[in-house]
């Protein structure tokens, strides 16, 4: 039987908010059987991600199957967002605490919204719940 070799897949497609930090240069034209690293846009930094197609692929209009890259601002290059959360508190000495009645390690990542403004996201609070009492 002939060779059969596989199609090329279509560039990755990315919300408003990931092409502001991914840099897809590397994956675009992706062949069949071929891989690629996803990596971040300056100012963002992180560890690359990588994409492939698939060498048997038969449709020229699958993405690539990828993981994307952790691409983070600096902290410092990230404004406090206008409306705290609840569950945290800002510290006086621009650190991020649990409020009262919350317990956790708070962190604090830099990620651009639609329009591509870094804004905070804040995680790692949650509430403290009474445990319940065995019957």
């Amino acid at each position: 039987s002939p060779l059969q070799c596989g199609l090329g897949c279509a560039d990755i497609q990315l919300e408003a908010r990931d092409a502001c930090r991914f840099d897809l240069r590397l994956c675009r034209g992706l062949r069949a059987g071929g891989y690629c690293e996803v990596r971040c846009k300056e100012p963002y930094a992180g560890s690359p991600g990588l994409a492939s197609c698939p060498a048997d692929n038969r449709d020229l209009t699958r993405q690539p199957q990828w993981s994307p890259p952790e691409c983070d601002l600096p902290g410092t290059d990230c404004e406090s967002p206008e409306e705290i959360p609840e569950g945290y508190k800002l510290e006086a000495d621009g650190s991020w605490a649990c409020e009262e009645g919350f317990r956790g390690t708070p962190v604090a990542r830099c990620v651009p919204d639609d329009r591509c403004v870094a804004q905070i996201e804040l995680s790692g609070c949650l509430p403290l719940v009474p445990c319940a009492v065995p019957p």
